[in-house]
């Protein structure tokens, strides 16, 4: 079916996507890097991008961890853009993906804060539970949240 308002160069791009121990994304006291500049990043090679700036979804994989202190919950949280593919770059070159700034800075909550009509924004899901199955000796998770999106 033809849908007037689709338009296929309009698609959705993860830029940056990380855990930490909180809620609040702009609380980075524990935090563990999973995707920087739009690449899978260096420090954790169990992360797999499985749909990034191709489509209107983004999906990637990674093992889940714990963190060494003994935090009950992480949080995921992401940088995503609507993006339009033919006139910005939405997708990680693989000559882009290595070498880059890898450090995830600190910023202000006013740098963080969206602005009307800002087409790159955060979103927080969480808290993903890890534990082990007794039985089976392969580590599960578990995603409470009260949104109603899901998780991809």
């Amino acid at each position: 079916m033809y849908d007037p308002l689709r338009r296929p160069e309009i698609v959705l791009s993860i830029q940056t996507c990380f855990a930490t121990d909180s809620p609040d994304f702009s609380d980075m006291n524990k935090l563990h890097n999973l995707i920087a500049s739009m690449c899978t990043h260096p420090d954790d090679e169990t992360v797999q991008i499985l749909e990034n700036g191709v489509s209107d979804r983004a999906r990637f994989s990674f093992k889940m961890f714990r963190f060494t202190e003994s935090f009950s919950y992480i949080y995921l949280h992401c940088e995503v853009k609507v993006c339009n593919s033919t006139a910005e770059t939405c997708v990680g070159s693989q000559g882009l993906c290595h070498g880059g700034e890898w450090e995830r800075k600190k910023r202000s909550a006013e740098e963080a804060a969206p602005s009307p009509g800002d087409t790159q924004q955060f979103i927080s899901r969480g808290p993903l539970i890890a534990y082990m199955q007794e039985n089976a000796g392969e580590g599960r998770v578990q995603v409470e949240s009260n949104q109603n999106h899901p998780l991809y």
